[in-house]
């Protein structure tokens, strides 16, 4: 597995949302390896960032856009709260996955595989929001932009 840049503008670390996709992170290397080319056999576009790759990205936005603009930032506090999980992950070596979705009707078949393989903090990211999995692939919070900011939605029922 390569190490990959990470442009800023691209990645929920950076200075735009992503959209369309599901984020997890993965423990073990070879059970990224192995899901990933599952899902690329099943047509899916996959995308993975080794820990290192994370981290360093991390804190090249720190140093760009310093930390100011990250206390600041325009997101909810649970959304902080995973992208900071991810961070300390990666720290630990971990691997994360992004994972394209054409269509939300490949939502529940993904986070299944995401689960099978050891997947873990799974989170759908749209345009308007985001939407969280719990262990069991269970839809779990969900928020949503609104026309002045973002509102948190009831918690949807799995």
């Amino acid at each position: 597995m390569t190490e990959a840049y990470i442009p800023p503008t691209e990645t929920l670390f950076g200075t735009d949302y992503a959209r369309h996709q599901l984020v997890a992170m993965i423990e073990d290397r070879t059970d990224s390896e192995r899901l990933t080319t599952m899902l690329r056999e099943a047509g899916f576009d996959v995308t993975v960032y080794s820990g290192k790759d994370i981290v360093r990205h991390r804190t090249r936005r720190l140093q760009n856009g310093g930390l100011t603009e990250l206390i600041e930032a325009d997101e909810p506090e649970e959304e902080r709260e995973i992208v900071n999980e991810y961070v300390r992950r990666a720290w630990r070596g971990e691997y994360l996955i992004l994972v394209h979705l054409d269509s939300s009707a490949d939502t529940d078949r993904v986070v299944a595989a995401l689960l099978a393989h050891g997947g873990q903090r799974i989170t759908r990211y749209e345009e308007d929001g985001f939407t969280t999995f719990d262990e069991n692939g269970t839809a779990g919070y969900s928020y949503r932009r609104a026309s002045m900011g973002l509102s948190r939605d009831a918690r949807i029922a799995g």
